[in-house]
């Protein structure tokens, strides 16, 4: 799933996009189940991006 934010939107005018990718429990899958050890599901992850100008006052504090 993704998105795109019109230029006016984003900071400098330029055209931004958002991606997402969805997953789904393997473990019992015959082969994928052999890439990861079974685990506790992580419910939600998230990340930031911050413009380049405006991240210094954040990395400041």
């Amino acid at each position: 799933m993704y998105t795109h934010f019109p230029a006016d939107e984003m900071a400098g005018g330029l055209v931004g996009a958002c991606f997402t990718i969805l997953t789904i429990n393997a473990d019992k899958h015959a082969l994928m189940k052999r890439f990861h050890k079974p685990a506790i599901e992580k419910l939600m992850q998230r990340s930031a991006l911050f413009p380049a100008l405006p991240h210094q006052r954040f990395l400041a504090i």
